[in-house]
């Protein structure tokens, strides 16, 4: 398999969709500079799929349904920290 990592940004939305190839292994959610970044291995030869991010910052309530625990991220110019999903 011909596989790297790609980096993807992520918006300031509660949940947003992200088009990466099949199979993507989600490895990491950060900040770099003053935005959310998604990192994951790759095969960019791969048919292209949807998949479901959720940002949901500390003390508010968890949307419904099966998820998986990505990263959780601070954003130090607000105070704010982020615990990063991915929805099943």
């Amino acid at each position: 398999m011909n596989t790297t990592i790609w980096k993807y940004r992520l918006s300031f939305h509660d949940t947003q969709s992200v088009k990466m190839p099949e199979s993507a292994e989600i490895l990491s959610a950060q900040m770099q500079g003053e935005s959310f970044y998604l990192w994951a291995l790759v095969d960019p030869r791969a048919p292209v799929q949807s998949r479901k991010i959720e940002m949901v910052g500390t003390g508010n309530p968890m949307p419904e349904g099966e998820r998986r625990y990505i990263s959780t991220v601070q954003e130090p110019k607000y105070s704010n920290v982020w615990h990063i999903f991915e929805a099943k």
